[in-house]
């Protein structure tokens, strides 16, 4: 799955778990996607593995002494 700005999203879950049955794609970050609910109005965030998108890996800085 792909996702871009403005994109359509159906029956979503937000991180409370409320369903928003259409929202639209606000931006698109590391682990979390935020976007608004098309009926209310109302902006919310779903995290990417809610979505079936991988997440990013946190990278290894330095080493460990």
């Amino acid at each position: 799955m792909t996702l871009k700005k403005n994109s359509k999203l159906k029956n979503v879950k937000d991180i409370y778990g409320a369903v928003h049955k259409k929202a639209t794609v606000l931006n698109i970050y590391k682990n979390s996607v935020p976007a608004r609910d098309i009926e209310t109005g109302e902006a919310f965030v779903i995290r990417n593995e809610d979505l079936g998108i991988e997440l990013s890996k946190p990278k290894k800085v330095g080493t460990p002494k």
